[in-house]
């Protein structure tokens, strides 16, 4: 047991002797606080005016981690005691003043913890993390835990009194209760300056602006010539026993120097202008002297230094807040501003358009680009400015509402927008010579929410300048359309030919089988050249030609369509259509998606299977979408290629060479599905048996840009 009880004490003590230093430095401040505390006993009565330990040993808690707690606690406790017994004070009493210290220092210590500002526990500093006081919020943590420690040790302080004088009264406690309010928060306070002070050098921070909350070149004549007012405003408040009652003077001064200066030099000038304030007392001088109760006196005297000492710090921190969000708002300011400008400099150099309007009209952001593409009102736009008096309509030449405009219907719908325009410029608005002229603008429009007090919706509008690209599609037309024709000429001069000299050598009785089939095979191959002419015509179509959206008859296409597919192939198929007939799409796009699905379901069912082909269309109110399902029971496509049948030239290789093609029918269907903005994709029937091609085509379609 012995051997535990020695244990218990080294691991109890070993903290504190592996910090000497620091322990040793507290140590003494303590003790020099403590001496410092008895030398303000009133002669007459005996009571202490100020006791500057007890904020000593609130900081002193604070700045120690909690593992040392308990070690520094009953160090705290014996130095005050055996301090007390030093000075002259009975046995009895100076172990309940010790008492009533340590009560003082742990309740302030909790109040702090209770504010996030006692020493983390998990962290090692070699002695404990420091407090901040940055701000009011700090202030007020320490003015509660000065108030708590005041209170909370007061039961303990008056039995010590009362040991040492055998008389307590209500005065009494109510003059403990403010004197160790008034040490903790006057000492605290001025610990926790130079602490913040020592954190602001290590951050780099320039003594003059630790010296005044704003920094002013002529701050050096303020301060001293507040120090000259101070000395003299002292002078006239305490030069004679029952001086003037002018101690207003001072709370004004403190209120001064907490308005122009910085925490730390308020707390030093509140420091000596209180204990200036209670020397002076002590030795009868100043308007306090004339109180005649001793009690009351010291009473009043601690709430002079502890309203003085609330004044200033609070006005001090609070100045010191505003001052650094000031500068921490120029400084983002600054920074806003800087980052507009680089904005405004990329956003002029991009090559599109760009602009942000509001769901009141008011045009936010526009660059260069979009001013240029699509013309309109640069601040606000209003229901008088129709987009034809900026010459701005459909990409077909229509009229254009300017309900219809991108930025409008997603401020309207909250849903992405898309159109194509056509800018008609006359030529003494753009200094042609020969006319005016068109440039087309591919627009898009994406809603955005921005949350707050004012909730509003955006529209983020892109625009790109389509004409050259309309120009090249031409030109690209008209070279497919020559180029076609120019195979297509010969290949029919061809097949012409061997109809001819198959006919010619009938007539003359030739019958040579090899000579037939080579004859054979060059009017299969020129046949299989004038369907590949054909499809890379469509393919060219799909990817390029302009949509002509207008209700279109499902029903009746399919039924075309059969038709059409039963007389090419030969097969006798059973093609049924059910649902929603009229789709908002492109004519002949959409009759090629369908020739080509419908095609391949027939062509690639199994010979001595006779086809069946559901066409289904229906809407899907969710996505503002018209899905379209066309399932056969064909031989199927592989799960690995239900993605890739939809690039050019790619076919199933289980297929290939029983069956004819390029690999351009589906290609054809993704891009034309794609120029209506929809989705077309592959999966197996319900079945097992067969392919399922689901399409959808938004309601109303919103053309891909090109």
């Amino acid at each position: 047991m012995a051997g535990d009880e020695e244990t218990a004490r080294s691991y109890v003590w070993a903290p504190v002797l592996a910090v000497p230093a620091r322990t040793v430095v507290w140590a003494a401040v303590y003790s020099a606080a403590i001496v410092a505390g008895w030398l303000t006993a009133a002669p007459a009565s005996g009571h202490v005016l100020f006791w500057p330990a007890s904020g000593v040993a609130a900081l002193w808690l604070q700045q120690t981690p909690r593992r040392l707690l308990s070690a520094t606690v009953a160090l705290l406790l014996a130095g005050t005691a055996l301090l007390g017994v030093v000075v002259g004070v009975p046995v009895a009493p100076a172990i309940a003043y010790a008492l009533a210290t340590g009560v003082m220092a742990c309740s302030a210590r909790w109040v702090m913890a209770r504010h996030g500002t006692a020493p983390d526990a998990g962290v090692d500093t070699s002695g404990g993390s420091e407090l901040i006081m940055g701000s009011t919020r700090g202030v007020v943590a320490l003015a509660g835990a000065a108030v708590t420690a005041g209170v909370l040790s007061a039961p303990v302080g008056l039995v010590a009194v009362l040991l040492q004088t055998g008389d307590v009264s209500t005065s009494t406690a109510l003059g403990w209760m403010v004197r160790s309010t008034t040490g903790v928060f006057v000492v605290a306070g001025l610990g926790l300056a130079v602490v913040a002070t020592r954190h602001a050098r290590r951050r780099g921070v320039a003594w003059a602006d630790l010296v005044v909350n704003e920094r002013r070149p002529d701050w050096p004549a303020e301060l001293g010539a507040t120090a000259v007012v101070t000395v003299v405003a002292m002078l006239l408040v305490f030069d004679r026993p029952q001086g003037m009652s002018l101690a207003f003077l001072l709370v004004a001064l403190s209120a001064y120097v907490g308005f122009r200066f910085a925490p730390l030099v308020t707390s030093v000038y509140i420091t000596a202008a209180g204990s200036a304030a209670i020397l002076a007392t002590l030795a009868d001088l100043g308007p306090f002297s004339s109180i005649p109760d001793p009690e009351v006196r010291a009473l009043v005297v601690r709430v002079f230094v502890l309203v003085q000492t609330a004044v200033a710090l609070t006005l001090s921190w609070a100045i010191r807040e505003r001052h650094e969000m000031a500068v921490e708002l120029i400084e983002a300011r600054r920074d806003a501003d800087e980052r507009a400008r680089l904005l405004d400099a990329v956003t002029d150099r991009l090559h599109y358009g760009v602009a942000v309007i509001d769901d009141r009209g008011r045009v936010l952001v526009r660059n260069s680009a979009a001013a240029r593409m699509v013309p309109g009102p640069a601040d606000q736009i209003t229901e008088t400015d129709h987009p034809g008096r900026y010459g701005v309509r459909r990409a077909d030449g229509e009229p254009l509402d300017l309900a219809a405009m991108p930025h409008a219907v997603a401020l309207t719908t909250g849903e992405p927008a898309s159109a194509s325009f056509v800018v008609r410029r006359e030529a003494r608005l753009v200094g042609d010579i020969g006319g005016g002229t068109d440039t087309y603008v591919s627009v898009r429009a994406d809603p955005l929410d921005l949350a707050g007090p004012d909730d509003r919706r955006l529209a983020v509008v892109s625009m790109r300048d389509d004409t050259a690209h309309r120009q090249h599609v031409r030109d690209l037309e008209t070279f497919t359309g020559a180029v076609a024709h120019d195979l297509r000429n010969p290949l029919a001069a061809m097949t012409t030919w061997v109809e001819v000299l198959t006919d010619h050598l009938r007539d003359r009785g030739v019958h040579d089988d090899d000579t037939v089939e080579a004859l054979g095979r060059i009017t299969a191959t020129g046949a299989r050249m004038g369907r590949l002419i054909g499809d890379l015509l469509d393919y060219a179509t799909a990817s390029s030609a302009p949509l002509d959206l207008q209700p279109v008859d499902l029903e009746t296409l399919v039924a075309d369509v059969t038709e059409e597919v039963a007389a090419a192939g030969g097969r006798d198929p059973v093609v049924t259509f059910t649902g929603q007939p009229v789709l908002v799409a492109d004519p002949v796009l959409i009759r090629q998606v369908l020739a080509n699905v419908v095609g391949n379901a027939v062509k690639y069912t199994a010979d001595d299977v006779r086809p069946f082909v559901e066409v289904t269309a229906g809407r899907d109110a969710d996505r503002a979408v018209t899905v379209v399902e066309v399932t056969d029971n064909g031989v199927g496509v592989p799960e690995e290629m239900r993605t890739t049948v939809f690039d050019g030239f790619t076919r199933v290789r289980a297929t290939a060479r029983s069956r004819s093609g390029a690999g351009l029918g589906l290609a054809i269907c993704a891009r034309a599905v794609e120029r209506h903005g929809g989705t077309i994709a592959l999966g197996p029937a319900p079945g097992g048996q067969g392919s399922t091609v689901t399409i959808t085509v938004p309601h109303p379609p919103e053309p891909l840009r090109h």
